[in-house]
Formats: C-alpha cells, structure tokens, sequence
C-alpha cells in the first residue's frame, strides 16, 4: 500500500523522534527540576491544555466533525473538504479512533516497559513487578510513555493531517498537554517525548490505512481490501 505524502512526512518524523526519545532521557532530571511547578495545576491556562490529553475531549471533537460533515459541504466552513468517497462519519471518526488508539498503545507499553513516575528528585526508576499502571496513593504507577502527552498527540496529529491548515496550531496544543505534565511533576522529559511519538506514529498509521477505499459495516472506517 503507498502511503499518502502527508502520512510519509509523519512517519519520517516519527523515524527521527525515537532517538530523541533516548536524548531526553539524559535530561530528565535537569527538565524535571526546571519545570516543576506545583501550583501550576491551579492555573486556568494549564487546565485546558492538560484536557488535551483527556480523551472525552477528542470524542466531543469528533462528534463535532460529524456534525460539520453532515449537516453542510465543509467549504462552507473554511474546512478542507473530505474525498467523494468517503461517509460524512469518517474524519469524525479517525480522530476519535486516533485518541483511543494512542491512549492503549501507551497502556499497553507502560507495563512491559516497567519504568515509574519520577520522585521528588526527578529520578524514574524500572520497577519490581508487579505495580500498578497508574499512581494509587503512595504508589507511583508507570510513565513511560505519558498517556495524556500519547492521546494529545495522536488526536492532534490526526486532525494535522486530515486538515493541514491547522498543523501547528494542533501540534501547539499537543505539546502544551506535554508541558503541563512536566509542570506537575507527573513524568520526565523522556516520557513525554516517547508518549508524542507514540500518538505521532498511530495518528500517521490510522491515517494512511483511512485513505484506502471505504467499505463494510462501518460504512467508511474500514479499508475495501481489508
């Protein structure tokens, strides 16, 4: 199958983003203790920017798509208009499909990669099985990758590429949710940075296998020679 150009670019970007993955590992602690702010999460500003990587957010998003695609041709709103082929459903639903799909890849590579929420010194350690995926009082619960930074960035990265007018803004909201789980003191660097290019390269994937031709009970979520 060949990959749509802006899928290709994604996909590159991702190639590039894994080896910074292993750069920001070696800053973890100077990021942790530069960033950490504990009264941030009081922050209006702060607030929106962590529903980023909320995913009820991204299923209000989505509906909302549904809607502009339904009801009206989407030129009427300045919005790229979909292919002929594809349901009034289909954007709507890559972006939700986007959201959950990075937020279960993170959680699923959470427990086999074992590595903790950082301490109050900014030190992530691998963990003796078995824990707990998320923190449970004294608990620290897995990090790696941050899940909220994976759901921001795969929702994000889907609605960048199906509408490119609005990639950097998106990728500015993305990376702000990042930033806010810094500020709390709830992931390093590392994890971050391996949680954006998590939703990065599941939004360039679900997006690539959404271009082929629609079909099946979905009535346009599934490929025709799937």
């Amino acid at each position: 199958m060949k990959l749509p150009k802006r899928a290709r670019t994604m996909l590159r970007w991702t190639a590039v983003w894994l080896p910074l993955v292993l750069i920001a590992w070696m800053f973890d602690r100077a990021v942790y203790r530069l960033a950490l702010d504990p009264l941030a999460a009081s922050k209006d500003w702060v607030q929106v920017l962590r529903q980023m990587g909320y995913l009820p957010t991204w299923i209000v998003v989505g509906v909302l798509f549904w809607l502009i695609d339904f009801r009206s041709p989407p030129r009427a709103h300045g919005l790229v208009s979909p292919a002929p082929d594809r349901p009034w459903h289909h954007r709507g639903g890559l972006v939700m499909l986007s959201a959950i799909s990075a937020g279960l890849v993170a959680n699923v590579l959470k427990p086999l990669l074992g590595r903790l929420r950082p301490d109050l010194d900014g030190v992530a350690y691998f963990a003796h099985r078995p824990t707990t995926v998320w923190a449970d009082g004294g608990d620290l619960g897995f990090g790696l990758p941050s899940g909220h930074t994976s759901v921001a960035f795969g929702a994000c990265g889907m609605i960048a590429l199906l509408v490119p007018a609005w990639r950097i803004p998106m990728m500015g909201l993305a990376a702000g949710c990042a930033m806010t789980r810094l500020l709390a003191g709830a992931h390093t660097f590392s994890d971050t940075v391996a949680g954006a290019w998590v939703g990065l390269a599941v939004a360039a994937w679900l997006f690539a296998w959404g271009e082929g031709k629609r079909r099946g009970i979905a009535g346009g979520l599934i490929p025709r020679e799937a």
